[in-house]
């Protein structure tokens, strides 16, 4: 999961830190059409939409039925899984 840190601690040598609730999160899925849909994800923002170069998109996905969601939705399930694994492990010294 590619992941940027904008924490003063910068933990970017992690592939995930529990701190980070601010950290940034890339991710990027296909549609049923086979569109690729792209996106910066905040836990405190949500996704913002951008295009290959990492611009956001000019007209964000607004409507819940919009294709964008379904990608998006079911990357953001495995990224809950990926975090919880991941705070799991740091409990555990891992």
């Amino acid at each position: 999961m590619k992941f940027l840190c904008n924490n003063i601690k910068n933990c970017n040598d992690k592939s995930y830190c529990p701190e980070c609730s601010h950290g940034i999160f890339f991710g990027k899925g296909d549609d049923k059409h086979g569109k690729v849909w792209r996106w910066e994800f905040t836990s405190l923002f949500g996704p913002l939409f951008v295009d290959k170069k990492g611009e956001p998109l000019k007209r964000q996905p607004i409507s819940s039925r919009h294709p964008a969601w379904k990608p998006f939705e079911a990357w953001h399930k495995g990224f809950q899984r990926y975090r919880e694994h991941n705070r799991q492990s740091e409990k555990k010294g891992e």
